[in-house]
């Protein structure tokens, strides 16, 4: 079963977020889905979907690293829901700052 993992944070920004970004050179293994975006007034809210909990634990030691290392606060418990149904759009047009 699929999990999303919902992480906010007002201490976090987009100038690390792109940093660390751009260091990932594919998608870990297990990952289904990855959004991030600006919170109003700051911050980062970030949305990711996993096959399971197992595969997200693995990635979130790795990126909490990564995050420490680019000088970001750590990333906070995520709220975790399992997932009922997902469907997807044309990913073509899709805006991503890549």
């Amino acid at each position: 079963m699929a999990i999303l993992y919902v992480y906010e944070s007002d201490r976090a920004d987009l100038d690390v977020y792109d940093r660390i970004n751009s260091q990932i050179t594919q998608v870990p293994d297990g990952a289904i889905c990855h959004v991030a975006c600006e919170r109003d007034g700051g911050g980062l809210f970030v949305v990711e979907v996993w096959e399971s909990e197992e595969k997200q634990d693995r990635w979130n030691a790795f990126i909490q690293e990564k995050i420490v290392a680019n000088g970001g606060p750590p990333r906070p418990e995520p709220r975790k829901l399992p997932v009922h149904n997902m469907r997807f759009g044309n990913t073509e047009t899709a805006g991503t700052r890549r």
